[in-house]
């Protein structure tokens, strides 16, 4: 209780994180005095099963009120947001008018409507199979609650214990630190053991057509390459996806920004050099007019050689 009200986020983030990588995954994990909307779903993510708190009481006891993406202090309140059997019956003005103990009373029962709504909600997320984007979503509601992004990129190995291979719905990726997500991890170390006899590696942006080897554009440049040649499309979250492994959750089964600059995250570039060092490319053809290919391909081995893709007059992204 106490980080939180310091907004101490990524200490309580870093303590779940120790915490739960000393016990088997198997043994359930409690925290305590952690009930709030704001971190009761990186919590869960982080591994907390079960939580106790009297936050909606000692919160009411001061005249504050619970939201999804904070606290407001009552007395500055002008209208009520929820549609809970207190917020639904009256005014903030009204309630503030209602004799103290009624007040406080009342305004707990908001409150604790309030964290069970989050706990609702976070388990629809897990039912959905998008806890990690529920969890984001959260940690835009304040610049230090962000901060815990760091760590579920630390503890995202762990969080790969619970987390299933494969989901029924596309996994949406917004910026940089949707690369430490546990499918995508789990994706890299699948790129990173992927093994041809090819000598040749290219690397070209990755298409809207999902899996990327029903891109028609895709399926001429394989063509044309021929057989001694391993075709990667690449995206700056999931890195080089070789076009065997374009049908795997998450390479066929993402939603993410187009038109962002270039981008080679960590993780991307970490698979993508094993991927090299796991073979035996000497050179690689590369679409250099994408920049995202061409920040990738500048993270290779210098002894590996660079030629650019070369495009035919009227042909698509590639030819």
């Amino acid at each position: 209780m106490e980080l939180m009200e310091q907004y101490e986020y990524a200490r309580l983030a870093a303590m779940i994180v120790a915490a739960r990588s000393a016990i088997p995954p198997g043994l359930p994990l409690h925290l305590f005095g952690s009930g709030h909307p704001l971190t009761i779903p990186f919590s869960v993510a982080l591994g907390c099963d079960t939580f106790d708190s009297a936050s909606y009481a000692l919160y009411a006891k001061h005249g504050r009120y619970i939201t999804p993406d904070g606290t407001r202090r009552l007395d500055s309140m002008s209208h009520f947001a929820c549609a809970c059997e207190v917020c639904s019956a009256r005014t903030p003005a009204e309630l503030r008018a209602e004799p103290a103990e009624s007040m406080r009373s009342l305004l707990s029962l908001h409150n604790l409507h309030a964290i069970k709504s989050e706990v609702d909600a976070v388990r629809e997320s897990i039912h959905e199979g998008r806890l990690w984007e529920h969890a984001m979503q959260k940690m835009r509601a304040h610049p230090r609650l962000h901060e815990v992004a760091a760590a579920l990129a630390s503890g995202s190995a762990g969080i790969a214990h619970g987390t299933p291979r494969f989901k029924a719905r596309a996994a949406f990726l917004y910026g940089a630190e949707d690369a430490a997500r546990p499918e995508i991890r789990a994706y890299h170390a699948m790129v990173s053991r992927f093994r041809t006899r090819k000598a040749r590696l290219c690397m070209v942006g990755e298409p809207e057509a999902r899996p990327a080897y029903l891109d028609p554009a895709i399926a001429r440049l394989e063509e044309s390459l021929g057989d001694d040649t391993q075709v990667c499309v690449y995206s700056e979250w999931l890195g080089a996806m070789p076009l065997e492994l374009c049908d795997v959750y998450p390479a066929a089964h993402h939603v993410a920004p187009r038109d962002r600059g270039p981008l080679v995250t960590a993780q991307a570039a970490e698979a993508l050099a094993a991927l090299v060092a796991g073979n035996s490319f000497t050179s690689v053809v590369y679409d250099a007019d994408d920049a995202r290919v061409a920040a990738a391909v500048r993270t290779l081995p210098r002894g590996i050689r660079r030629y650019r893709l070369k495009r035919k007059k009227g042909a698509g992204r590639v030819a």
